[in-house]
């Protein structure tokens, strides 16, 4: 009912449905493939990212309420059981909580934060209830990508005195990073390759967080008072993402279509630990950065080859 009042279009609206409940039912498959092949795809599945940033939101305005850690990771948990509930429990949603709950797990044992300790025993955790995961193109997605930005952006962390220049590092470090944890399984299972995807998603995460608060916002405003300016905006920002995804993705030049046989499931499952040699190999920044960026294209060209 608030969806509708707050959307003047059809447009509008299926792109609220798919932002905030994981419904792309009301998607043209034009719509579905131009963010699929500009990588923006993960946006409407209420992924990782989303549970990510609910998350975020209610640490924030649950910390100004209660400040016992313990009672305020139960009430975060609950909200975000609540809202699986809403969404029907998609897969990609439940693997998102069961990650937080077992980075919950570590602060309130107050014991050092090791992401990549944490995927594991979530991933462990996911396998052990239900093994037929392990093919699911969602979970290969989820624990590749997350695999590769941790791995990366713990190896190839660097502060620059420059706030910018900082934000920016980091920014192209976990987009370029998630490019290179997805770029295989997206070539096998769609015969695409999304580099622009490193590019747009810069841009469109910051902007898609900001637009994720303003909603939740709106949403919450909406049950006592009706604001058209408000509404107004929340339209303003949907037209203005559609815009920057619309001028990022030209074929040939930030995507690229290419056939080929099937690659081999244990292929998936091995390439991921590739990015070890980041840990192990290379302790220069640059040099890092260097390899980081042929990687993918050596690892590409090695698995075509011989598989």
């Amino acid at each position: 009912h608030i969806l509708l009042k707050i959307s003047n279009s059809e447009k509008i609206y299926s792109f609220l449905n798919a932002v905030l409940l994981g419904n792309k039912e009301y998607f043209s498959k034009d719509i579905i493939k131009k963010y699929k092949i500009s990588g923006t795809m993960h946006l409407f599945a209420v992924s990782g990212i989303h549970i990510g940033f609910i998350y975020i939101i209610f640490s924030f305005v649950i910390g100004f309420v209660i400040r016992n850690k313990y009672f305020k990771e139960f009430i975060i948990i609950f909200f975000l059981l609540l809202y699986l509930e809403l969404i029907n429990y998609p897969p990609s949603a439940q693997r998102a909580t069961i990650m937080i709950c077992m980075y919950q797990s570590t602060k309130l044992l107050n014991k050092e934060k090791n992401l990549l300790s944490n995927l594991m025993w979530s991933g462990l955790l996911i396998l052990f209830i239900e093994p037929d995961q392990l093919l699911d193109l969602g979970f290969q997605l989820s624990f590749t990508v997350l695999f590769a930005i941790t791995i990366i952006s713990n190896n190839l962390s660097h502060n620059f005195e420059n706030i910018t220049k900082n934000y920016l590092y980091q920014s192209f470090i976990t987009s370029y990073a998630a490019f290179c944890g997805s770029c295989l399984l997206l070539l096998d299972y769609f015969s695409i390759i999304v580099p622009g995807s490193i590019l747009i998603n810069m841009i469109i995460i910051p902007l898609f967080f900001i637009f994720m608060i303003f909603l939740f916002l709106v949403l919450f405003i909406s049950n006592f008072i009706e604001l058209t300016f408000l509404y107004k905006i929340l339209q303003d920002s949907i037209f203005l993402i559609d815009i920057i995804i619309d001028f990022f993705t030209k074929q040939n030049v930030s995507y690229f279509y290419y056939n080929f046989k099937e690659i081999n499931q244990s292929v998936h499952l091995i390439f991921p630990f590739t990015y070890f040699f980041y840990r192990f190999y290379f302790s220069n920044i640059y040099l890092n950065l260097l390899i980081l960026m042929i990687l993918p294209v050596v690892s590409l060209l090695f698995f075509l080859n011989c598989f």
